[in-house]
């Protein structure tokens, strides 16, 4: 099984680079006859050979032996083109860059600069990609990051500190200095719900429910026109994304000088909910205004 699909993404990855069996030998780094026969009789490839060819075509080795790789993206990754995304993330754009950017930060921070590589080798995109912070990409990639580390078992707590790690992101750019300019932290929910969240994706519609002294009821709904251009996808995602969502609420009050607000995700679309709700513990707190 594991030969059959190496080999098939061999072929695809050949016939995407239009090389010829002597070319492609030569990626490998191995003899055109050596290549020739392998292929032919799908033999198993030594490991310095598949390591070659996924660093060449930018894809994991895991990818490699056991995924359909995009081998458009990964052909032109090879010719030396990054700026392309696999098919799955490049239609319904709607998330901005800018929340990527801060989660790959968390990422790197946790588990190191070449771990953080080889996550999006495994998605088949290059770091360049994510430097414009108001590019977009579609909301399948945020749940695919989350859902390889559900898979390998990282705790709630992970997730959220992805999302709270947006504080040292945005602290001190244009976003982070408007958030500094409220008086109290339900000034600045307010001011997100109405006006700010369009920075971070369009994906949502975001409304403050209500607001009860320090506890604020949050919700967010996947907009109508979102989830019909990408087929239905409401409720086929992962709660950790709403963990990680409770992470960047919990910072809101940290622009004022406030201590971070305690979040509770009360219901969740992805757990079978209509909607997403969080009921948000504020800080009493008002910052003075010169």
């Amino acid at each position: 099984m594991i030969k059959h699909t190496l080999w098939d993404n061999i072929n695809k990855l050949q016939w995407a680079t239009n090389l010829r069996d002597n070319e492609f030998a030569e990626v490998c780094e191995l003899k055109k006859e050596s290549f020739i026969k392998c292929k032919e009789n799908l033999d198993d490839l030594p490991l310095d050979v598949v390591i070659n060819i996924s660093e060449k075509f930018n894809v994991t080795i895991e990818s490699l032996c056991f995924k359909n790789v995009d081998s458009t993206v990964a052909a032109d990754y090879y010719l030396g083109k990054c700026e392309l995304l696999p098919q799955k993330y490049s239609w319904a754009k709607h998330s901005r860059h800018r929340t990527i950017i801060n989660l790959l930060d968390y990422i790197e921070k946790s588990i190191g600069w070449h771990n953080k590589i080889m996550l999006l080798r495994y998605f088949q995109i290059h770091e360049g990609y994510f430097s414009d912070p108001d590019g977009k990409i579609n909301l399948y990639f945020i749940h695919d990051l989350c859902k390889y580390f559900d898979k390998k078992e990282f705790p709630k707590s992970f997730f959220f500190g992805m999302g709270a790690n947006s504080f040292q992101s945005n602290a001190e750019n244009d976003l982070g200095k408007t958030l500094a300019s409220f008086r109290t932290p339900q000034e600045v929910y307010m001011a997100v719900a109405e006006e700010f969240s369009k920075r971070f994706d369009e994906n949502y519609t975001y409304e403050i429910e209500n607001i009860h002294g320090n506890e604020i009821y949050f919700r967010e709904h996947l907009k109508k026109e979102v989830n019909e251009e990408l087929q239905n996808f409401q409720g086929k995602g992962t709660t950790s994304v709403a963990y990680t969502k409770a992470g960047v609420l919990s910072t809101f009050p940290c622009y004022i000088g406030a201590e971070p607000a305690n979040v509770h995700i009360t219901h969740c679309e992805h757990s079978g909910d209509k909607m997403t709700r969080y009921r948000i513990e504020v800080p009493e707190y008002e910052k003075c205004l010169n």
